[in-house]
C-alpha cells in the first residue's frame, strides 16, 4: 500500500489528463444529484438497480488491480469502465447528457492522452543501424533491448515494465536499449520480430550477449497475446534470467 501511494504521488497522476476525468466525473455526481433517472435501468429488457451498476464498477476495477501489470494500465482501464458507467446512467437520466458527455470523453481520449511512467536514464533509444552495431559487436557486453511499435496499445501498456527493469539492474557491462518498429522497420528483421500489424510479436524483449541473442519474450511464430497481457515486471525479469544476466556481467567486469 506505501508502494501504491507514493507511486500515486507522482506528477504524472495530476496531469491535465486525470484532471479533466475528474471533473467531468464530479460533474456527472453532481447532476445524478440534481436529475435521477427517468426509467428503470435495464439491460436486454431486465430492470437492475442503479446499485447494482456502481457495485459492478467496483468489482471490474478490483478484479483489474490484481491482474493489470502496471498502475498507469489499472488507472487507464479504470477510467475507461468509469466513464462507461456514466454514459450508461446519464442514457436514463437525458440522452442528451449522454452524448455531451460522450463527446468530451472522446475529445480527451483524443487530444489528452493518458501520460505515462517516464524511462530511467540507463534506457538508451535504439535505431536501425545502432541495433547492427549491438549485433556486430562481439565485446563481453549485453544488451537487453525491448521492441515495440508506438501504434500498439498493448506496446504502451508494458512500456513501464522494461523501465523498471532497467532501473532494477544497472552495471557497466549491461545495457538497456528500445526501438520503434514503426519508426525504424529495418531493426524488426534484424532482430527477426513480426512487426506486422496483426503480430503477436510486439512488444518483444530481446537479450544480446555479445552479438548474439541469448533469449528472447515472447517465443517467435507463437499465439502469445493472452500471455503478454498478463505479464508483470517479476515474470519478465524471471523469463529473461535478469539475475543470471547480472551474475555473468559482474564476471566480466566486477563492480
Amino acid at each position: 500500500m506505501r508502494e501504491f501511494l507514493r507511486k500515486a504521488s507522482g506528477s504524472r497522476f495530476v496531469s491535465l489528463y486525470y484532471v479533466l476525468n475528474g471533473l467531468l466525473f464530479a460533474a456527472f455526481g453532481l447532476l445524478r444529484q440534481r436529475v435521477p433517472p427517468t426509467g428503470f435501468l435495464s439491460i436486454r429488457g431486465t430492470p437492475i438497480a442503479e446499485e447494482q451498476v456502481y457495485l459492478t464498477l467496483f468489482m471490474l476495477c478490483s478484479a483489474k488491480f490484481v491482474n493489470a501489470p502496471t498502475l498507469d494500465a489499472w488507472l487507464g482501464t479504470c477510467i475507461l469502465f468509469c466513464q462507461a458507467t456514466c454514459l450508461l446512467v446519464l442514457y436514463f437520466i437525458d440522452v442528451r447528457y449522454m452524448i455531451y458527455f460522450a463527446g468530451v470523453f472522446f475529445t480527451i481520449a483524443l487530444f489528452v492522452p493518458q501520460p505515462r511512467k517516464k524511462d530511467p536514464a540507463n534506457v538508451l533509444t535504439l535505431t536501425s543501424s545502432s541495433v547492427d552495431d549491438i549485433l556486430r559487436r562481439k565485446d563481453n557486453s549485453i544488451w537487453i533491448i525491448q521492441v515495440y511499435a508506438a501504434w500498439s496499445p498493448l506496446c504502451t501498456q508494458l512500456a513501464p515494465l522494461f523501465g523498471g527493469m532497467a532501473e532494477n539492474y544497472t552495471h557497466s557491462r549491461l545495457y538497456f536499449g528500445k526501438v520503434d518498429v514503426a519508426q525504424w522497420p529495418a531493426a524488426a528483421s534484424s532482430l527477426s520480430v513480426d512487426a506486422s500489424g496483426g503480430s503477436s510479436e510486439l512488444p518483444s524483449y530481446i537479450v544480446i550477449q555479445s552479438g548474439k541473442e541469448a533469449r528472447r519474450v515472447p517465443a517467435r511464430n507463437g499465439s502469445n497475446s493472452a500471455f503478454m497481457k498478463r505479464l508483470s515486471q517479476g515474470m519478465l525479469e524471471q523469463l529473461l534470467d535478469m539475475p543470471g544476466i547480472l551474475r555473468q556481467a559482474r564476471k566480466w567486469a566486477p563492480e
